[in-house]
Parts: C-alpha cells; structure tokens; sequence
C-alpha cells in the first residue's frame, strides 16, 4: 500500500493540511505552533488504529475532524 495524497483538517492543532506524496522523500516544514507534530500524529492515526487516536483529537471550536 502507498499513501500517495492525505488532507487533515481540524486533527491536534493542524487547522489544514494537503500534501501529496511525491518522490522519495516529503519535507514538512513551518514555524512552531503551526501543526506540523499534529498533521504527522494525523498519518499515524490513519494507520496505527484505534489506539492511535488521540482522546480529544478535534482542534478546540471545531464540530468534526
């Protein structure tokens, strides 16, 4: 199997995320604060199952992730 888009939106502190995989090798930058942990824990809890899901994991004032 191989991931080749994902969007995450309202996961952890990831307002929005879109990356398609291309290539080797997938950069994720920003400045701090700006979800980047956030948008990686989201791939994990796509495949790691339902123990990988954070408790709470909807950004605060959103309905749904």
């Amino acid at each position: 199997m191989k991931l080749l888009n994902m969007r995450t939106e309202s996961f952890l502190k990831c307002v929005l995320a879109e990356v398609s995989f291309v290539g080797d090798r997938v950069e994720i930058c920003g400045k701090n604060e700006q979800g980047k942990s956030s948008f990686a824990k989201s791939i994990w809890a796509l495949f790691g199952g339902k123990d990988a899901i954070p408790r709470m994991p909807v950004t605060d004032g959103a309905e749904e992730s």
